[in-house]
C-alpha cells in the first residue's frame, strides 16, 4: 500500500541481524571456523548457526514484519510480540552457540546443555514469530502464489527448527542418543 510506514520492528531485526552477520565474519576471520578449521569442528557449527540463525533468520523475519501488513492491510504482530521472539531467538542462540563450542571440552562441559535448550528457546521464539505473520497472511483471498510461498517458507522453517532441535539433543546427549555420533 503507499504510504504505509515502515514496521518499528523491522530495523531492529536488521540491526541484530547485522550483528551476527559480522560476528560470524569475524571468528571466520580469526580463524576460528571454517575454511580454516574442519566442517564438523565446534567453532564452524557455531559460527554457521550464527549464519542460519542469527543472520538468515532474524532478516527474513524482520522483512516480512514489513512486508505481511502491506500485502494483507492487517497487522502482523502487535505491540511487543514482535520483540520477545526476537529477544528469544538472541538468547537461545547464544545458548547454542555455548553448547557447540562445549562439545570440544574448552568451555565447561555442563553447557553442551544450551545446544538442545537453545534450540528449543530458538524453535519456541521462531514459531511465536511465525504465527501471526501466518495467521495475517492465511485471511487472504483469493490466495495468490506468493504468499503460498511465503507460508510454505513459514512451514519449513518451523520444520527445519523442530530438527535441529532433534540434532543438538542428540550431540548434547550422546548416552541416550548412541547412534549420534
Amino acid at each position: 500500500m503507499i504510504g504505509t510506514s515502515l514496521s518499528r520492528w523491522t530495523l531492529p531485526h536488521f540491526a541484530v541481524a547485522l550483528v551476527f552477520l559480522l560476528s560470524a565474519q569475524g571468528v571466520i576471520a580469526a580463524g576460528w571456523a571454517y575454511p580454516a578449521a574442519p566442517v564438523g569442528a565446534p567453532g564452524t557449527l557455531a559460527v554457521v548457526h550464527l549464519l542460519t540463525i542469527g543472520w538468515l533468520t532474524v532478516l527474513i523475519l524482520g522483512a516480512l514484519l514489513q512486508f505481511v501488513p502491506m500485502v494483507t492491510a492487517r497487522p502482523a504482530s502487535n505491540g511487543m510480540m514482535a520483540l520477545l521472539p526476537l529477544i528469544g531467538i538472541c538468547t537461545g542462540l547464544a545458548g547454542m552457540v555455548a553448547g557447540f563450542l562445549s562439545l570440544d571440552g574448552t568451555p565447561p562441559a555442563f553447557l553442551v546443555v544450551g545446544l538442545p535448550a537453545g534450540g528449543l528457546l530458538v524453535l519456541i521464539a521462531t514459531t511465536m514469530a511465525a504465527a501471526p505473520l501466518a495467521a495475517a497472511l492465511w485471511h487472504v483471498r483469493p490466495m495468490p502464489l506468493p504468499i503460498r510461498f511465503v507460508l510454505a517458507g513459514l512451514g519449513f522453517l518451523l520444520a527445519t527448527a523442530g530438527l535441529g532441535v532433534v540434532f543438538g539433543a542428540i550431540f548434547a546427549c550422546p548416552t541416550v542418543f548412541p547412534w549420534g555420533r
